[in-house]
């Protein structure tokens, strides 16, 4: 089961802890086809929840999403995704733990969107 952590700021390994804008857990069963991958799974399932609730924007420029899997009871990363959001262009720098490191295209956000809308226009564009 996917959980999907959304950090106000960049993350940088020597800093301390980030603050979390919002933190998810659920999954997405499709029907008739193969399992979604992690990355189609955790745009489903933050698409439920968008629907329902809202999530405050980064106090910067910067966000850091990780997507992760949950087994039993330990959790284990999957992805993370670097956001640099500013003057309505969101960029995104993905990392996967068995991937090199890549650059999303950039997307438009409006001003009003909040964290989760921009996550989402970001995994609509990879």
């Amino acid at each position: 089961m996917p959980i999907i952590l959304i950090y106000d700021g960049e993350f940088f390994a020597d800093e301390a802890p980030l603050p979390l804008l919002c933190e998810i857990e659920g999954s997405v069963t499709p029907y008739g086809r193969e399992p979604f991958g992690i990355l189609e799974e955790a745009e489903k399932v933050l698409e439920l929840c968008g629907e329902r609730y809202t999530v405050g924007r980064p106090t910067g420029d910067g966000m850091t999403v990780v997507v992760a899997r949950k087994v039993g009871n330990d959790v284990m990363p999957v992805v993370r995704l670097g956001i640099h959001a500013r003057n309505g262009i969101a960029r995104a720098s993905i990392q996967t733990y068995d991937f090199p490191r890549w650059d999303g295209e950039p997307v438009y956000y409006a001003p009003e969107d909040d964290s989760i809308e921009i996550v989402l226009k970001i995994l609509a564009a990879l």
